[in-house]
Parts: C-alpha cells; structure tokens; sequence
C-alpha cells in the first residue's frame, strides 16, 4: 500500500510538471512581460459585452471601475513612454478578431482627449463598428470619403457628446481597403491631421486575418 501510494504521489508529481510545461497560456502581465521581453502598459478586466449596451465609453460611464484604471495606467504608460520625443500616433489592433480591440481603442482616445486634443480614426475599413456604436449617422462621412476627396474635413470629423474627442470614422465603405491605407493620400491626411490634433488613435484590423494593420503601422 506504501509502495502504492509513493508511486502514485511520483506519477502525479511527474504529470503536473509535464501540464506544466506544455501549458503555453499567459498566466498575466508579468508572465507576458517574461515571454516577449517587453514591458506590458496594462492588463485590463474582461466584459461581459451587453446586446443593449455599448462598451465604447466605459471610461466615462464608469470612471471608478477596475477597466477605467486599467486604461489610465495604460495612458499614463504611452505619454511617458517617450517623454523627449514624444509618440503623437497610436495603432490599436489585435489577433484576432472580438478580442476587445475597437473598445480598448474607443476607451484609451477618451482618456487621452481629457488632457489632449484626440482625433480617433475608424482604419478597420473591412469591419467598421464605430459609426454604430456611437450611435453617428448611418451615412456619415468618414475616413473613405475624405481620402477620395468626395468630402471635406468638417463633413467627416464627429464629436462624441459629453467629450472633446473627434471621431473620423470609416464614412463610406471603400471597394479596397488595403489599397486606401497603403496611398500616398492616406499618408497626407495623417499627416494633415497631426497639425491639427496632439494625439491620434486608430483602430486598424487583426493582424492575423489581414495585413492593414503593418501597412499602417509603417
């Protein structure tokens, strides 16, 4: 019986160390900060997405919750991070696609519009969500009509009530997506839209599914 329960102890010990060891799973920050040697902004709850309820401004409607920290320490983390040459533009994106990416995006330009001037941009032209979820008009201008000059800047920059943030959102869906972001008139309007605000945020596709997000990145 001895023999018997000092053999099982080892085959269990032995079968906890082998999960162990395949488990690939980001166990936090920290973990995360260990495997891809650089340092995480922040780490942010998970939501329960309601069919009634935008997440889109969760930072102001619930400004002493656990995500509403979480998004300023990630603010705090970006002004800082290059404190002597600032960083005015941010790329949001992620892997793959409902994994919070418009919403981080949506949240982080509405911290950032309290002590900066911030433009959001809609750069996920293959399946845009802010026109919708901030309740803007259905045939808005945005970010498609502007490049194409079928529209000037004032048709295509909405305010979010109750902030300073200005939302440039996708406007009319564009026949090639990546053709649009990867245009020299893309590059300009950018480039405009750096003069006129402090910081930019766009909100670009997964990585994984398309290549939009490196094109913009560059």
């Amino acid at each position: 019986i001895v023999a018997a329960l000092l053999i099982g102890l080892f085959i269990g010990v032995i079968g906890a160390l082998m999960l162990d060891a395949l488990d690939s799973s980001i166990k936090g920050a920290d973990d995360l900060e260990k495997r891809i040697g650089m340092t995480a902004l922040t780490s942010l709850p998970r939501i329960i997405q309601d069919e009634n309820h935008t997440s889109l401004t969760l930072y102001e409607e619930k400004s002493e919750s656990v995500f509403a920290e979480g998004v300023r320490t990630a603010r705090t983390g970006l002004l800082l991070s290059a404190i002597d040459n600032p960083v005015r533009v941010f790329a949001v994106t992620s892997s793959l696609p409902s994994e919070g990416k418009t919403t981080f995006a949506s949240n982080i330009a509405l911290a950032l519009a309290q002590n900066k001037s911030t433009l959001l941009i809609e750069a996920d032209l293959r399946r845009p969500q802010l026109t919708k979820l901030f309740g803007l008009p259905a045939d808005c201008k945005g970010l498609a009509n502007l490049v194409s000059g079928d529209a000037m800047i004032e048709e295509c920059l909405h305010p979010i009530e109750d902030s300073t943030l200005m939302v440039l959102p996708v406007g009319t869906l564009p026949p090639n997506p990546l053709g649009l972001l990867s245009s020299k008139r893309f590059e300009d309007t950018l480039a405009m839209f750096k003069e006129r605000f402090e910081v930019i945020v766009l909100d670009t596709p997964p990585v994984e599914q398309v290549s939009d997000a490196l094109i913009v990145a560059s």
